[in-house]
This record gives structure tokens, C-alpha cells and sequence, in this order.
């Protein structure tokens, strides 16, 4: 993730398809506050009902955005420099004015353009004394040390006072990284300590002493003091015990165990954030490659590991053990279409906003909606990786083409102008819509296996292996000759007593004529009664087949 330089006047700114075999294991898991299927968890109050795109955005930037013409809904900027600090976020506007009138005027100045403001709070790291041999180390240190802590939360109090007298909704994005570095310390946050009541702070004399604390005390001040304010916590994919989702390169990488033990450390803090945000990849990837880490590139055909399916498998259980929608943030800008990207400073190649916004449809971006992704915010991640402006200064480029980036720019942008091009036909085509998506068709099981929609073309079967409270669900899925396209394969169980439904799978999956796919489901469940229903639907949740069948009994 970018780390924010200190400066005293300027804003910083800078931030599953095809086969896997025939086989895929995809596990949601069940949220006992919102069974994600049955529906999504809801869109928070003050955002927008589609799919939304934002950039990175310093103050007075907005004249891109606006000459881009694109419908551009989100700008975010970064709040750092340390609470304790020379040249922190409270300097950022002329001496006489009062401390932290930047953020007001950034959120003044959002509002009056027409884009809904999200602000960074990017502290812990950069305040003083930040002992530690590492960020982690730091971050901790800090945490524990009631002076800074004090600061912090008197800080944090100034931007919720600003934030009020705004008025109006506004995202407050908390502290990237840090919630994974604590999970990588350990899966309880009651277990790490964090200097809250003991900051001497007032306000917060009754909450423990602990990272969960410190969570539920940030709410409590934004409850107390700002509520218009959306707080948005931070997911690290690589902040499990598992690895990095967003680098790994192995099949067999464990996705229901990272998400399950992220969102557990989430759901231990008692801590109700209103959204989550992903932070996917901080710089290009042509970048990293330079570097010597390859892996960052993600497979748009989604054959080979890492890729993008894999990430909305991950999304879409952090969706159902949270309960919390969320947003992309600082997604890289590069491309590998345009001349102007030869991978020189700021003129870096990346695959994520071709992925995303390319190839004239939003299938990908339905995707991700269906995993309960709400927007992509585009930043780039430090001062060199490619900016969506002119932020190199040089201007109209098209050195000769390589891997194949034989297109020619007629726009300045470090990127070629690929990413106004795309969004602006985004939001020409129309926005993907951000629905409470109903997707079991029936609302009470049957009494015996039916189909509830019959269809002599697709032929949909589900089978059980039992042993002891462990079930092996396997669905099969056999495309009729007409199918093209992408599909979604819905698969749910359900308590026959009760017609409670306990578990859901809905990959969505591009099948070809004739395509036969088999999907292995596995759970634990309790001694009863259950059924089994099995559906096809297009993109947008349209039914097309719908079978109801087998029941099976667990003893």
C-alpha cells in the first residue's frame, strides 16, 4: 500500500468465467446475521444504488474528472502525516485558517462537483515514537502508547467534528494495512492490546484496552459526533494464515480458510463498520514484475492462479461472514493496450482496469456486484506507478510498441487515456445496478423433489455423500446446445422442518454448448432433514432452470 509522504500544503493522493478443471470448490459459509443468497447485506444509507467508480483526487483536481467525460460518482484523498507530527493532516491548509479546515474543504469542494468524498485516515504509521523493526512493529508500538494514543483520538475527534459540519455523507476509509497486521499477530483482537481508555481520553473511559476497544471506539466517537459519517473497515487478502490470495499461484490455495479467518477477526472486533474496503493490488504490475515479483499479474482468463475469479470467491465470503458490503480502493490504472505504456516511471502495464471495464460489457463489474462489491475506486499506489493524468508531465506519448501495445494515444494521461475511455462507455451503456438480490426463486421447500421450473434443455443434478455430520454435496450442471455465455449456478440447502435455508453457492461460470461443469460443495451440518434445490439464472438473477431435489437425512 502507498504510504503517504509528510507534506504541509499539497494533498497526498495517491491510491469465476473459465475452467478451473471441471471441478471447483467453492464454499460461501453461513453468516448467522445474514445468510449471503438469501440476500445481500444492504446497500449503506447515502450511497448510491449502482455500481459506482471513483478516482483518487487531490483538492482542486477536479477538472479531469469532469473533462474526462465520465460520470464519475467517488474522489478519495489520504489524511496522514502521523497525529503528533510536523506537516500532519491538520497543517494542510494556510496557517490562519483553523486546524483540519483541509478536509472540510475537501468534502465542501466534493460535494459542490458532484462526487461523494472518501477520506483515507492513514495515521498510525507515520505518528511518533514508532519503535519496531517494521511497519507491523511500528503499528503496534504505537497503538500501545497512551501519548500518541491520546492524540490519535483527539484527531480522530477534529476530522469527526469537520465531518458534521459538512453535514452531508461521507466515507471515512480506516487505517489500510493495519487490521492486517494485527490478524497476522493473531485471530482474536481481544488478545491484542491497544491503548484506549488508558489514552486518557474522556470519551472512551469505558472500553477495553484492546484492538477490539480501540474498533469499537472509533464507532463510538463517530456515533457520538458525526453520524453521517460511513466508516469503512480495511481487507488485506494476504492477512490470513493462508497467504497472499492476491499472489499465489497455487490451485489448491485455501479460499474458504482465508476469508473465513478474516472476516472471524472482523466479527471479534464487535465493531459495527457500515462497509469494507479491498485493497486488491497498490501498484501496477508491470511495476512489481521490475522488481522482481511477477505474481501480481492476475489471469483475465482465469485458468491459471492468481486471477479474478479467485478474488470474488474471497469477496464473496467476506460478504456472508461479515454481513458488510465493500469497495475496491487504489486499483492500479496501467493497461496493456496503449504505446504510452512502456513501462517506464508512471507509464507502467496492469490487466485490472481491461479486466474490469473492457470488452464492452459490465460482466465483470456484475461479478463483482454478485460477491457484494458496491465500486472501484482507481489511485495510484506511490509516486511512481501510472496515474489516470498527466502526473509525468510529458505529455501526448506513443514510444514504440511493445507486448503487443500497439495503440496509439491521443490523450496525455500516463495510462494512453484507457481508463476515461472505458468508464466514460460505462456509464454510457448503463450502470450495473446494486440490487438486495432474492436469488431462491421458491420462498418454502416443497413438499418432494419438483421442478419448479422445468427445462427440457438444461439437466441439473445434485447427488450426496454422507459420512457421519460430514456431507460432500456435488452438483452437476449440463449446458443445453444453444448456451453461451456466462451463468449463474445456484446451488442451496435447506432444513425440511423448517424451510430454513443454511447454506448457498452461486459461482458465476461461462459455460459453452454441451459444457458439462461439476461443482463439490462440502458441510457439516446437524442431525435432520434436508433438500437440496438447484437453479440456473442469468447475470442480473433472471431465472432460466429450477430443480428441486434430493432430500437426505443426517442422523
Amino acid at each position: 500500500m502507498y504510504k503517504p509522504t509528510l507534506s504541509k500544503n499539497a494533498a497526498i493522493s495517491t491510491i469465476i468465467a473459465v475452467v478451473m478443471g471441471l471441478f471447483l470448490n467453492i464454499l460461501l459459509g453461513f453468516n448467522v446475521k445474514a445468510a449471503l443468497g438469501e440476500t445481500l447485506p444492504p446497500v449503506p444509507a447515502g450511497l448510491k444504488s449502482h455500481f459506482a467508480l471513483g478516482l483518487s483526487s487531490q483538492p482542486g483536481a477536479t477538472g479531469w474528472m469532469k473533462e474526462s467525460g465520465a460520470a464519475w460518482d467517488i474522489r478519495y484523498q489520504y489524511l496522514a502525516g502521523g497525529v503528533n507530527t510536523p506537516g500532519n493532516w491538520k497543517t494542510w491548509q494556510d496557517p490562519a485558517l483553523p486546524a483540519g479546515q483541509f478536509a472540510l474543504d475537501y468534502l465542501n469542494e466534493s460535494y459542490e462537483t458532484g462526487y461523494l468524498p472518501v477520506l483515507t485516515w492513514y495515521q498510525i504509521l507515520q505518528s511518533s515514537p514508532a519503535i519496531g523493526a517494521d511497519e507491523a512493529g511500528k503499528d503496534y508500538s504505537n497503538l500501545n502508547n497512551p501519548g500518541t494514543m491520546n492524540s490519535y483520538f483527539a484527531d480522530f475527534k477534529l476530522l469527526m467534528d469537520k465531518a458534521k459540519i459538512f453535514g452531508k455523507t461521507v466515507i471515512v476509509h480506516i487505517e489500510p494495512d493495519l487490521w492486517g497486521f494485527l490478524q497476522k499477530q493473531s485471530t482474536n483482537p481481544a488478545n491484542l492490546t491497544a491503548a484506549v481508555a488508558s489514552s486518557g481520553n474522556s470519551d472512551l473511559i469505558n472500553y477495553s484496552d484492546t484492538v477490539s476497544g480501540f474498533a469499537r471506539a472509533l464507532i463510538g466517537l463517530r456515533d457520538k459526533y458525526a453520524p453521517n459519517v460511513l466508516l469503512a473497515y480495511h481487507i488485506s487478502p494476504w492477512s490470513s494464515s493462508y497467504g497472499d490470495l492476491g499472489t499465489n499461484t497455487d490451485p489448491d490455495f485455501n479460499v474458504e480458510g482465508a476469508y473465513k479467518e478474516t472476516g472471524a477477526f472482523y466479527n471479534q472486533l464487535n465493531a459495527n463498520f457500515d462497509l469494507l474496503f479491498y485493497d486488491i493490488a497498490d501498484r501496477d504490475a508491470a511495476l512489481y514484475s521490475s522488481w522482481g515479483s511477477p505474481n501480481h499479474w492476475w489471469d483475465v482468463n482465469n485458468q491459471v492462479y492468481p486471477n479474478f475469479n479467485r478474488f470474488n470467491q474471497f469477496a464473496a465470503g467476506i460478504t456472508s461472514v461479515t454481513g458488510k458490503r465493500g469497495m475496491l480502493w487504489q486499483v492500479p490504472i496501467g493497461n496493456t493496450l496503449f504505446e504510452s505504456l512502456n513501462n517506464t516511471h508512471q507509464h507502467w502495464q496492469d490487466n485490472r482496469v481491461q479486466y474490469y471495464l473492457g470488452g464492452g460489457t459490465n460482466q465483470h463489474l456484475q461479478d463483482l456486484a454478485n460477491s457484494g462489491i458496491m465500486g472501484i475506486l482507481f489511485g495510484a499506489g506511490d509516486n511512481n506507478s501510472t496515474s489516470y493524468n498527466d502526473a509525468a508531465a510529458d505529455g501526448i506519448t506513443n514510444p514504440a510498441p511493445f507486448n503487443g501495445n500497439s495503440r496509439v494515444s491521443e490523450f496525455s494521461d500516463d495510462d494512453g487515456g484507457y481508463l476515461r475511455l472505458q468508464a466514460r462507455e460505462y456509464y454510457n451503456r448503463g450502470t450495473v445496478t446494486l440490487q438486495v438480490v432474492e436469488t431462491a426463486p421458491a420462498a418454502t421447500v416443497p413438499a418432494g423433489p419438483v421442478n419448479t421450473v422445468p427445462s427440457a434443455a438444461w439437466q441439473l443434478v445434485s447427488t450426496l455423500n454422507s459420512a457421519s455430520n460430514s456431507q460432500t454435496i456435488v452438483s452437476q450442471f449440463n449446458a443445453p446446445s444453444n448456451a453461451s455465455g456466462s451463468y449463474i449456478l445456484d446451488i442451496e440447502v435447506y432444513d425440511v422442518a423448517t424451510g430454513t435455508k443454511i447454506a448457498q453457492w452461486h459461482p458465476t461460470q461461462a459455460l459453452t454448448p454441451g459444457q458439462i461443469l461439476t461443482l463439490e460443495n462440502h458441510l457439516q451440518l446437524a442431525p435432520g432433514s434436508y433438500i437440496v434445490k438447484q437453479g440456473v439464472f442469468n447475470p442480473d438473477w433472471s431465472l432460466i432452470s429450477w430443480q428441486d431435489g434430493p432430500t437426505f437425512q443426517v442422523n
